[in-house]
């Protein structure tokens, strides 16, 4: 499966979601792909997350999803790379050389780094994150408030689960629950925005929510765009 690459502008298409009133007077916005990777070794593509470069931006990599193939590493030139193999991957995400991954086979979140120098992958989980259901996506967020790394867990029965990341003393990386949320049907997407501490999930059969990202925030979801009531007329990813 071919993964289609599609460059946005983060901070314009967050200021978008500030409240459905305002999206659904703003003007459609026509996005396409400029660009498309070779195809995955083995699997869908359903996933991908950009590992940047900040020594050299033109040597940033795109860790994707390859279901069953593990992740695979592209080039911004749509080469590949490399891969990582473990688990089958439905999610992943980024924060700088920190790489999550869902992985929907053994239930479990996976976290490895990524070596610009080297273009490998290693796993640093101190321990399996497991998540006690079946997983559909995740996403990262670095707290702007005291720099702490999330990782939100979604699951296929609405589960919503964020875990607090931290070091051990050798080195690696562990984790525990610190909140859990749940929306009343499937969710697989989410997004958060350091900055301003928002997480916005995409709820399939309802439409997008906003969640404050501290884990001591009250568990208070605001709609920012609605399925056929809104601007969106169909499932939501």
């Amino acid at each position: 499966m071919t993964l289609r690459l599609l460059l946005t502008v983060t901070a314009g298409t967050l200021s978008l979601l500030g409240a459905t009133a305002s999206l659904a007077q703003a003007p459609a916005a026509t996005v396409a792909p400029v660009g498309a990777t070779v195809p995955t070794a083995q699997g869908g593509a359903n996933a991908a997350a950009l590992l940047y470069n900040p020594a050299d931006p033109a040597l940033s990599v795109l860790a994707a999803t390859g279901e069953l193939g593990g992740l695979e590493f592209y080039g911004l030139d749509g080469q590949r790379r490399g891969a990582l193999e473990g688990g089958e991957t439905y999610g992943v995400d980024t924060r700088d050389d920190l790489i999550a991954v869902l992985d929907r086979r053994d239930g479990r979140i996976r976290l490895s780094r990524y070596d610009f120098a080297t273009g490998q992958a290693s796993p640093v989980d101190a321990r399996p994150l497991l998540l006690g259901y079946a997983g559909e996506g995740l996403c990262l967020h670095r707290s702007p408030r005291d720099g702490s790394l999330y990782v939100f867990a979604l699951g296929g029965e609405g589960q919503l689960d964020q875990w607090l990341l931290y070091p051990t003393a050798d080195g690696k990386l562990d984790g525990r629950i610190v909140r859990r949320l749940h929306l009343s049907s499937e969710a697989k997407y989410c997004a958060a925005d350091d900055a301003s501490g928002t997480l916005y999930v995409a709820q399939q059969a309802v439409g997008i929510w906003r969640y404050d990202a501290d884990p001591e925030a009250d568990a208070v979801a605001t709609i920012v765009d609605i399925n056929r009531l809104g601007r969106i007329k169909g499932e939501v990813g």
